[in-house]
């Protein structure tokens, strides 16, 4: 069936409020558990954990963090590990080898020329991932127990190169993250052993089903933010594009983009969002496409995303990026520090308060509000 444009053109607004609604972060209700957020999302980007715990709080009614870690070390609903884009993400366990089935081989790929600065050519690196699923095989394995292992085999592992062997093991879908030591420490185990097995899919069918899931929670959406938000190449995602049978094109701001065929009554809903969301460094809203100005105004981007692969956490209000947020201990008391684009209304500051609250809440402690003028922010 081709794909015809609608006779309508979405606003900016609506096209974030379906954005927001789609992603859980609207005024349509939240996520029971972090596993439900993490499937309708196909994935929360995790490399920074503390902010991958804040994105699920904010569209969910967890109680606390202690809830997360329970659904991952003891429910196991749900896996840490290298995924899209080649970074770690929290994937719905139900999906993890499909997903690493399709990602893999891609960012292994692209990982050779790194570990040739190593010193690690083809044939070293299949050794020293064998080496380390062996290890992990025998007990949960820590970086430094990965490095000692490759040590004995007689594979020099100075600096990072534990750390690209692990990740490499990762994407080869040996191994995952397991549960942290009594310091904290992360630790490593065999895929296969901390979840059952579940589905695979043929490569086409796993294309086909990475686009509808991205469809499902980031319409509208363009081919050219599918491919931003997967790290797959431009030419594969048209691909999977292409074999999303239930896509419809509607105008927006700009160009065209699609949403599924069964979204099209939300077009018409338009309910408003909650007025105030925290979302945390690297949040799914605004990692999801190509371009961010749906949600940041130009002149604002550079606090948003100052550049070295930083996405700071964000204040939104209407969906729009309003504010930069931190959180900072002093005295003894847990604060969130905003720093406002602009001065807010009453409203925004009471809603503002209550997000606050509920991020005390999830984390199980006290947490006052710092709100600094604009100009103090600047």
């Amino acid at each position: 069936m081709s794909k015809k444009v609608m006779n309508r053109k979405l606003t900016a607004r609506q096209l974030r409020h379906l954005r927001l609604h789609l992603q859980l972060l609207g005024g349509g209700g939240q996520a029971r558990t972090a596993a439900a957020v993490i499937a309708a999302l196909c994935g929360v980007q995790a490399q920074d954990r503390a902010a991958a715990e804040l994105a699920l709080r904010a569209r969910t009614s967890l109680p606390t963090r202690a809830a997360v870690t329970r659904e991952r070390v003891t429910a196991r609903s749900f896996v840490r590990t290298w995924c899209m884009r080649g970074t770690l993400h929290h994937l719905p366990a139900a999906d993890v080898r499909w997903l690493l089935a399709l990602h893999g081989p891609l960012f292994i790929a692209t990982s050779r020329r790194r570990f040739a600065q190593l010193g690690l050519d083809e044939r070293a690196c299949v050794k020293s991932v064998q080496i380390v699923r062996d290890a992990a095989a025998r007990e949960p394995l820590t970086r430094a127990a990965a490095a000692g292992a490759l040590q004995r085999a007689g594979i020099d592992a100075p600096g990072q190169t534990a750390y690209h062997v692990l990740r490499r093991a990762a994407l080869d879908g040996a191994i995952c993250f397991g549960e942290e030591t009594d310091g904290g420490e992360a630790t490593y185990v065999l895929l296969y052993n901390w979840i059952p097995p579940e589905r695979d899919l043929a490569p086409g069918d796993a294309l086909a089903e990475l686009a509808r899931r991205y469809l499902a929670a980031y319409a509208p959406a363009s081919v050219e933010d599918f491919a931003a938000w997967s790290g797959l190449p431009l030419s594969v995602s048209r691909c999977a594009w292409k074999l999303v049978e239930e896509r419809e094109d509607v105008l927006v701001p700009g160009g065209t983009a699609a949403i599924l065929r069964e979204h099209l009554p939300l077009l018409e809903a338009d309910s408003p969002p909650r007025n105030a969301v925290l979302v945390p460094a690297f949040d799914p809203y605004l990692l999801g496409y190509r371009s961010r100005l749906f949600a940041v105004a130009a002149d604002q981007a550079r606090r948003i995303h100052p550049g070295g692969g930083l996405l700071r956490p964000a204040l939104l209000l209407d969906g729009i990026c309003s504010a930069t947020w931190r959180l900072a201990r002093r005295r003894g008391r847990l604060r969130v520090v905003v720093e406002p684009f602009m001065r807010l209304s009453n409203r925004s500051e009471r809603d503002l308060g209550d997000e606050c609250g509920d991020v005390g809440r999830f984390l199980g402690e006290p947490v006052e509000l710092e709100l600094l003028s604009p100009e103090a922010a600047r």
